[in-house]
Formats: structure tokens, sequence, C-alpha cells
């Protein structure tokens, strides 16, 4: 090579060499408790009786008082995490706005969310011009405000002062244009003067049954349970504050039946899976029929210790599987506990690049807060113990009105209940294996018995197969706690290894026909028996809320109400939606990224090799064109054939370098958002949300393209939504559902086994379960 070439070519190679290997450079993790030297007992649980009128007033003991302090005020240092995505999370997270005191009036109707007693509306804004909600009284209210952070007046949100909140972001800080302007929110640098953390609380406190709100959006602590589980809250409203219609995502988020959240939304498994925060009931009773299951090495190091335990499936799918304390920990890592480590091992919200397992190891050594969190588990559990009594209807205000006083109806309830439902619903189980026969038997005999509900989780806490339910899948598939997975050490070897079920039946919408779809082995396509204690309290039903109506009254005869429809489209399957239950988009949208975000979408597909790309997006043209200019000046040194080929490669990495450039000042944001679209009105939401980034890469991309084309055809020909809606499901439909991860889409189907009962026996076995 001439002295030229060797000008150009040599230190471009060499500088990109070292660039893109700094760009790739990883770095151990550690909490902000282990960066700053604090150690666990730095955040001592708080021990005040805050809250000693929820729950009913029940008496708890030091340890108790202590465990529901963590459940209402612990965040784990989570504020960290969630103030980072207010940066990072493309526009969708902002809590600051969303406890907004300006909203305090009809939080609970637009939202979902509980306001904090004691707090009211504030009046005007504070030294940062934020509108906060403010303590009725002066007095302190007994939490630690250097661990518990503040009341923001919205249960399960606490406030704390931003670290990085230095003079140069108070002097850019402008409240006006936070709460007005996308320009200056969407900036991914802007600092905020308070970080939002998030407890447990945000979604298992709710309105007690037994004890009513007279009104909803000024509860009282008496009015208030912590285990029955937010069945109000509304995820589009809470996780994306200033998504409009026009924007994919709204559509997304708000698929979400209030009452349920997508836990696989931030460690996305592509998979859009809301599902019903659970309540809590007899948990002394569902540990007593806990399945052993095997552990893998991490879980073995949890408690109780062990190879082999007694197991809850806690969460929907069964995935959750290494205990009590396992489950516990693994809920504050998914609300952000050690997210500097967390958002290493997956790309938050788009997902697209492959997981890597969360290691408890890792955890255990670099996090103060999982630590803490360790240390704080007995309690909580001792708490959730005590306070996840039953909930029956005859204790609520004129609740016995509403139950039958014909003997003979309940009685064939209860038999009703022993023959069709009880294999399932019972924790109380024959003391020997019983045959069929022997197993009705019994059943018939216990369920007469006066205690036969005491102390019984009226769920047997078993895994079933979607084959036999036929419910919506969509859960079901989720696949986060597979082998390789994020939560992988937080299921069990035996969850690990389940063999697939084999092909469930679902439909295609465009196609409308049913058509066979494989379930994947290594742990889905299962679902846990829910409880149904206090279930006249918890309509709708089925584990994404989609069975029965919605009418967010939380009084007795608002439950009621609720409660009758839902049981009646159980009964009666032709009462249910059954394909208008597909979710679709009400309108046109485009699935967009604003450009100051497009850096953070790249680098959480590639990795921090993009680095180098998205910050300095003259780079990589500039290098390629001294490398062009390397063959340029190489072929002008020769003769013949070698000097054709060198000008004729060095011209075409020329021309390669010059349209690198806008490309690059594209990803790096400085051209524009990144818009795809229009989708039509009336597209079935997860034909996108549920792409399967795993799919064989040529139908992957064919279904790209076909998606693209059949975007750019509705856009140039300005179609109609009619006629967008048939060019769509012509062109791209079948392509993008070939690729789904999640087929099944109508969300009310299944659970038919009280169907072929008489009308008799559906009047009689819905006037027993209301007694529970």
């Amino acid at each position: 090579m001439s002295h030229i070439g060797r000008k150009f070519l040599a230190p471009a190679l060499l500088v990109a060499g070292l660039i893109f290997s700094v760009g790739c450079t990883p770095r151990d993790a550690v909490d902000e408790a282990t960066a700053a030297g604090k150690s666990v007992q730095d955040f001592p649980e708080t021990r005040a009786d805050v809250y000693r009128a929820m729950d009913g007033g029940i008496a708890l003991t030091p340890e108790e008082i202590m465990g529901r302090n963590t459940w209402m005020l612990w965040t784990g240092g989570n504020e960290a995490f969630w103030d980072y995505l207010a940066g990072n999370a493309y526009g969708l997270i902002d809590f600051l706005k969303v406890v907004d005191s300006r909203q305090r009036p009809e939080r609970f109707g637009t939202l979902g969310l509980i306001n904090e007693p004691g707090y009211r509306q504030a009046t005007a804004p504070d030294e940062f011009g934020l509108y906060l909600d403010q303590p009725v009284s002066p007095e302190p209210d007994g939490t630690n405000l250097a661990v518990d952070g503040k009341a923001t007046g919205v249960i399960g949100f606490r406030l704390f002062p931003n670290p990085n909140f230095d003079a140069a972001a108070r002097q850019r800080w402008d409240a006006k244009r936070y709460y007005t302007d996308p320009k200056y929110y969407q900036d991914p640098k802007l600092v905020r003067p308070y970080r939002v953390g998030m407890s447990c609380a945000l979604c298992h406190v709710a309105f007690h049954p037994l004890r009513p709100a007279a009104d909803v959006e000024a509860p009282g602590w008496e009015n208030l349970s912590g285990t029955i589980g937010n069945q109000y809250l509304q995820t589009r409203g809470v996780f994306g504050a200033d998504l409009k219609p026009s924007d994919f995502l709204y559509h997304v988020l708000g698929a979400a039946h209030p009452g349920t959240v997508e836990t696989s939304i931030i460690a996305t498994d592509n998979n859009n899976n809301p599902n019903i925060i659970n309540s809590i009931y007899n948990v002394a009773a569902r540990l007593g029929i806990a399945t052993e299951e095997q552990m893998g090495p991490a879980a073995v190091q949890l408690p109780p210790g062990g190879e082999r335990r007694r197991v809850p499936h806690v969460l929907v799918d069964g995935a959750d599987s290494i205990g009590v304390a396992g489950a516990l920990d693994r809920v504050y890592v998914n609300i952000g506990m050690f997210g500097e480590e967390w958002v290493r091992c997956h790309n938050p919200i788009i997902g697209m690049r492959r997981q890597k397992p969360f290691s408890i190891a890792n955890a255990r050594k670099n996090s103060v807060f999982w630590r803490a969190t360790e240390e704080r588990t007995p309690n909580l559990a001792a708490y959730l113990i005590k306070a996840s009594g039953p909930m029956p209807l005859r204790d609520a205000p004129g609740g016995q009105n509403y139950l039958t006083t014909d003997q003979a109806v309940l009685d064939r309830g209860r038999i009703v209940f022993a023959e069709k439902c009880m294999t399932c619903h019972s924790s109380k189980m024959p003391p020997t294996k019983a045959d069929e026969i022997q197993f009705v038997n019994w059943a018939r005999e216990e369920v007469m018995k006066p205690d036969f509900l005491d102390h019984n989780y009226l769920s047997n806490d078993q895994r079933y197969p979607i084959t036999l339910l036929q419910t919506n899948a969509s859960r079901a598939l989720q696949d986060n706690a597979t082998r390789g997975k994020i939560w992988e050490e937080f299921s069990s070897e035996d969850y690990k290894q389940t063999p697939s079920i084999g092909e469930i039946e679902v439909y295609d919408p465009f196609a409308k026909r049913d058509y066979r779809f494989k379930v994947p082995g290594g742990g889905p396509g299962f679902y846990r028996v829910p409880t149904l204690v206090a279930i006249w309290a918890a309509a709708p039903f089925l584990h994404n809320n989609s069975l029965g109506e919605y009418n967010a009254d939380p009084s007795v005869e608002g439950r009621l109400r609720a409660f009758d429809d839902a049981i009646d489209k159980m009964f009666y399957p032709e009462k249910r939606r059954g394909l208008a239950s597909i979710v679709r988009t009400s309108e046109k949208s485009w699935f967009v990224v604003a450009a100051p975000y497009l850096p953070y979408a790249v680098e959480g597909i590639a990795g921090r090799v993009a680095r180098p790309i998205t910050t300095m997006p003259w780079l990589l043209p500039l290098l390629v064109l001294l490398v062009g200019f390397g063959f340029v000046a190489l072929g002008r040194r020769r003769r013949g054939i070698l000097r054709f080929l060198a000008l004729v490669i060095g011209g075409l990495v020329v021309l390669v370098a010059l349209a690198l450039v806008p490309i690059n000042f594209f990803i790096a944001g400085k051209l524009g958002d990144l818009r795809i679209g229009p989708l039509p009105k009336g597209m079935p939401i997860n034909l996108l949300a549920d792409m399967n980034p795993e799919a064989p890469p040529g139908d992957a991309i064919d279904a790209i393209w076909k998606m693209t084309k059949a975007c750019r055809r509705i856009e140039k020909e300005n179609l109609s939504d009619e006629e967008a809606t048939r060019v769509f499901e012509a062109e791209a439909a079948p392509a993008l559902l070939k690729v789904t991860k999640s087929p099944d889409w109508v969300e009310d189907r299944g659970h038919l086994f009280a169907v072929p009962l008489s009308d008799e026996d559906k009047h009689a076995l819905k006037e027993y379960l209301k007694t529970f």
C-alpha cells in the first residue's frame, strides 16, 4: 500500500477501533447506596404505627407493624430508577406529573389512584413551581424522611429530593415549560427537582369492601385495605400521562383493563399481557398447600433454604416459584430496586435485545437496597399473613340484604360447588388420595360443614394448562422466567423443565377462522388457580379483568352489580363480548419515538457499541470517508486493473460515507422523530405489540417490509379509515401475524366449567359464591 493510502486508512481504522472498544467497555454496577458508602443499618424499618386504622383496625405486633410500613413506604431506592426512566422511557413515564395536586379531586375517577388521607390539594405551587399535595396537619406523621421519603398525597408514591438537582439544573428549571412544552420535558437530560419512588401500596392498597368510603376521592385510613389489590388502577394514566391518541403506545397502555398491570412492560417480553393485580387472602392456608419444587443454584441461597422446598405460585402464570422471600425480592426489583443492574440485563420497554438473567448473587454483593429488603421480608410476610383475612359479604354494611334466606337454595349451591368447583377452588382436601368418585363424596360432606370456609384459601394453588382452561393465553405465554431470560433465577427448575402443553386453538381476525398455535415449552402455557375469597367484591373476572363490566364503584351495591354481571357472563358465554373483546386502536395512530429519545432506543437495541454513533454522528462517516480516500489514493498510485478496482472501491466507500451522514444524524436525534405509520383505526393492538424479536429473520424482515409498504400506501393515497383497514389487513396483517409471539386476542373466552349446569343450579351456585 502506498504512503498516501496508509496516511488515510491506517489512522482511520486505529481511531475507529479505539473509540468503538471504549464504547463497549463494561462496568460493574452498584446501587446508589453502595456507591455512597452506606450500609443496611442506614435504612432502618419504620416502627411507628402510622396506618393503625387500616385493614379493619386489626391489632398488629411490632414486627407486623414494621412489615406494613415496608408495604406502604419502602421503595428500595427505586426512585433513582423511575427518575432514569423519566428521561429514558421515550416520554412514557413521569410520575412527578402523575402526582400533580391539581388532579386530586378526580384522581380516583381518572387514574384509579387512591388519595392519601391526611392530605389536601395544594392551593399554590411550591418553590419549584410544582403542585404537590399538602398535609392537613403540620405534625410529623411518624415516617423516616431519610428512608421513606415524603408522602405525595397518592398512596404508593413517595417523594425524594433529587441529588442531581444542582445549581445548574436549578437555573435551567422552568416549571411552566415542564407542564406544557414537549421540547422541554422530553429532553432526556432534564433534571427534575424531585424523584418519585414506588412502594407496593400503589398496586395493592384500595378500598376495603367491608368499610366503604363515603367519598372515593377523600377516604379515611379506615376505608382502606392493604391486601385487596387496586382493582381500579388505570395503566395509561399512570404510565403514559403525556401520550395522545395519535401515538400507538397510547392504545397499547389503554388495552390494560382497570385493575390490571402489564408487569412485563419494563423488562419486556414483547408480549402485551396485562394481568390482574393480586388480592392477598388467607396466606397461612395458602402456604399450607404450597407445592414442593426443585430450586436452581441461585434460589437455594434464599429463605427458607434447601434444594427442594414448598413454594406458593405467586404470579398469575405461576412462574414466580422459589418461595415467598424470593418472590417479594423479585417484585422490588421489578419496580426498580437495583435498577443500575436490572437495566443492563434487558432493554427496557422496547426490548428487541437478548435478555440476560438478573443475578441474585450480584444483587446480594452490590446492592445495599437488596440486602435491606431481604432483612425486611420476614416482617413483611408476617404482616401479609395477619392482614389477609377474608371479607365476607355478610359483614359489609347492608350485606345481609344481598344474601339469600332460602336455605334450600344455599344448600344446593354448596353441593354444586362441591361437584363442579371444589377440585380446584379449595385448599381443604381429602386426608388421603382419592379417585373422582371418592373425592366428590368427600366434597359433598365437607362443603356442608359450618367451618368449611374458615381458613380456606378457596384455591389449590396449582397450575393448569390453557388447553384445559381455554381462557385467553397471552399471560400464560409470558416467558421472562424461562431459561436464559431476565427472571430465570426466580423460577424453579420444575417450572423451567415443563414440556410444551401442545397446541391451542386461536382466532385469526383477518382470515376469520380458527387455527392451531404451538405453545413453547420450558414453563409457559399455564395459569394458577385464583382464590375465590371475597369473589363478590372482585369483579370483573378472569386473569385480565375482561369478563364483566367495569363500573368504578367500590360501594357494596356497586361491587354486587359488577359481580352479577360478571358471574352471569361466566355461566352464560353467549352474553360475553367474544370477538368484540379483541382490543383495537380507536383511531389512526403512529408508533413514535421522539427525536431526543432516538439515541437511547438505538443504544438499547444495539448496546454500548452504538454510543460513538449516537454521541458523535459525524465520526463514522468521517472514518469511512478517510478509508475511501485511502483507496482512491492507492488507486492513483497503481496501473491497470488494480487502479480501476481501487478507484471504484474508493468511490463507492465515499458514497457510503455520504449516505451515512443523514442516517447517523437521524439516529442521533438531530433530524426529527421516528414515525412508523399511519396504523389504521381498528387494527388489533397486539398485532404490533406482540411482535416476536426471536422470529425467523426472513419472516421478520418480510413483516416489517410489508407493514412499511402498506403504511406508505395509506398515507400517500390518503385512504379513509375503512380503506386503510382493508389495505393493511390484506397487505401487512398476514405477515405480521406470522411473527406474533401471542396470537390469542379474544380476551373474555374460556372457563366454561359451569356452563352445562341447569339454570336452577347456576342460580344456587351464584348465591353460595356470594357468601365467600
